[in-house]
């Protein structure tokens, strides 16, 4: 494509990028790996500090295994976003050390590869959401989402 806004980057998966657009993002712990209650306080604590800030944080779960969040990167100069690489990698280092350090380990807490998708409509915006906003009670963590601590979602709709 001849688009100065379209950026593709190759790992494993095709990652795609375009300026303005919507994203859902999931990165999953390393096997054997489950984050518990102060781990999810890290992660959660991690991406509000963010918001607003590099990111607009539309709704995020963090859930024992994994995390879902659903963002629109913001500019950190004129025309250039701050990029889908630096926002998972940034967000992905600091809370793994932050976690090592708690648990008193070292080593891998997430997996080498994550999952992005950029929001394609009203329709996939509102999907992704309520999937994140649901994913709790589909795993039976909690009756009600807003009964679930690591949920962010004030900012939906």
């Amino acid at each position: 494509m001849n688009n100065e806004h379209f950026v593709q980057r190759e790992r494993r998966l095709p990652h795609w990028e375009e300026h303005g657009r919507a994203y859902s993002l999931t990165w999953h712990c390393v096997e054997g790996l489950t984050l518990e209650p102060p781990d999810r306080d890290i992660i959660a604590q991690n991406l509000r500090y963010w918001e607003g800030e590099r990111f607009l944080l539309h709704c995020a779960v963090v859930m024992p295994s994994h995390v879902h969040c659903l963002l629109t990167p913001l500019l950190k100069a004129p025309n250039v976003p701050f990029d889908l690489p630096g926002i998972r990698h940034s967000t992905r280092s600091y809370t793994a050390h932050q976690i090592n350090k708690r648990l008193g380990r070292a080593g891998a807490v997430w997996q080498e590869e994550g999952h992005d998708r950029i929001i394609r409509s009203p329709q996939h915006y509102e999907a992704v959401a309520q999937y994140i906003i649901n994913n709790p009670v589909k795993w039976g963590l909690v009756s009600r989402p807003d009964d679930y601590p690591w949920l962010l979602y004030q900012a939906v709709g």
